[in-house]
């Protein structure tokens, strides 16, 4: 995969967030604890005796948001790469973000749709967005009862089809299907600041629920930031030391 400086103002970089889709398995329709009962058994291959009622209640705050049946998208944080003077590279952030994750997703869509809705000329990049953030947000659409984005309608298709899509854990993994590598350790490995310094993935859902929107919201920007470095080190672009990155006004819902 040979990318060029010039094609860079063409990606649009983004990270998702997830919590669980209620606060506590109680509160779970009748139907989708039933459900829940029987993913989380799956889930942690208990075959001598099935979880009790309160280990499965207990997975579910632990599990439930990287399943996109039983979670909710977050926030949404998305990157763009431009030059302000020839030569100055800029990466300017922006999240989406908020408990009415419908109003968010209808956002979502509205700037893809907008901007990047042609897989010819845009791609979409980020960590382990192939099996993980693009699959959970087709999945919420859907569940919301939204159309797809247009950039991410890849229903039915097999990865090599799909060539608009740039995951840096793919490029790392150079066709090795069995390695997986954080995003936190391969920002070790090039030297690229933690993004997990004052916040990680598995408190996301507790600070959602603890009406910490905001901390969540500076945590996915910070991950966002590390991927686009992360994607330049991998492509061998010598553009990110001296990047500006900036902030744009976000849309964050109020915290109650």
């Amino acid at each position: 995969m040979s990318v060029k400086v010039e094609g860079l103002s063409k990606i649009l970089f983004f990270d998702i967030e997830t919590a669980c889709l209620v606060e506590d398995y109680s509160k779970l329709s009748s139907r989708l604890q039933k459900e829940w009962g029987k993913r989380a058994n799956r889930f942690v291959k208990i075959h001598e005796y099935p979880l009790s009622e309160e280990e499965i209640a207990a997975f579910y705050n632990e599990k439930a948001a990287i399943f996109a049946e039983f979670s909710r998208v977050i926030c949404i944080s998305m990157g763009i790469l431009s030059q302000s003077v020839p030569g100055r590279w800029e990466l300017r952030i922006q999240s989406l973000s908020g408990k009415a994750e419908k109003d968010l997703l209808k956002d979502y869509l509205d700037l893809l749709n907008g901007y990047y809705f042609d897989r010819y000329r845009h791609r979409l990049c980020g960590h382990n967005i192939r099996e993980f953030d693009v699959p959970f947000l087709c999945r919420r659409y859907l569940a919301n009862g939204l159309p797809l984005p247009r950039i991410i309608q890849v229903m039915g298709q097999k990865s090599w089809q799909i060539g608009h899509f740039y995951d840096t854990l793919e490029m790392w993994k150079f066709g090795d299907y069995k390695h997986y590598t954080s995003l936190d350790l391969l920002c070790a490995v090039f030297g690229i600041p933690s993004p997990k310094r004052t916040l990680s993935g598995d408190q996301v859902n507790a600070f959602f629920w603890q009406n910490r929107l905001s901390d969540i919201v500076h945590y996915c920007e910070a991950d966002l930031e590390a991927t686009v470095k992360l994607f330049l080190k991998i492509c061998s672009l010598d553009i990110g030391d001296d990047m500006r990155v900036v902030k744009v006004p976000k849309s964050i819902e109020e915290e109650e």
